[in-house]
């Protein structure tokens, strides 16, 4: 298992890499160097809004859970997470499985990344109704100069 994990985990800081390439410097390369030691951070905007910030999940230990079930319940590595209003959305790497072979893990690979128009597959765990959280595409941006992402659809 540990060596599947290592595998999305490359994956995942591959798509970081590509997430700081396409927002020409202005995600906070941070949470790159964070995931690559083993620390999952979010971003969060502050201040009524007008400040954006990235911390550790575990600073906010609901967040937290709300990774680790998704994780072991989806068979997934959450490599990132955007708080907006009282939702998380959950940026992730399926896990290799024995049920997936080379081609079919390449290709929700491909389904989950980052396209050209900023939009990513994710979940989506909405707080004030759980039953309505659910998998789908988002669109992500940085936060002014900030260094944190935000969801803007």
């Amino acid at each position: 298992m540990k060596s599947n994990i290592a595998i999305a985990k490359q994956e995942a800081l591959r798509r970081l890499q590509q997430m700081e390439e396409r927002f020409q410097r202005k995600l906070n390369p941070n949470i790159r160097k964070y995931f690559s030691e083993d620390r999952l951070y979010y971003s969060y905007l502050t201040a009524g809004g007008i400040i954006g910030s990235i911390d550790t999940i575990s600073y906010n230990p609901e967040y937290e859970n709300v990774v680790r079930e998704f994780e072991e319940r989806r068979n997934k590595l959450v490599y990132h997470v955007i708080e907006t209003g009282n939702s998380l959305a959950l940026l992730y790497v399926s896990l290799p499985t024995s049920d997936l072979n080379r081609e079919k893990l390449l290709g929700e690979w491909e389904e989950e990344m980052l396209s050209d128009d900023n939009s990513v597959l994710a979940y989506v765990h909405n707080f004030v109704e759980p039953s309505f959280s659910e998998t789908g595409y988002i669109t992500i941006d940085t936060f002014a100069d900030s260094g944190a992402l935000i969801r803007i659809a």
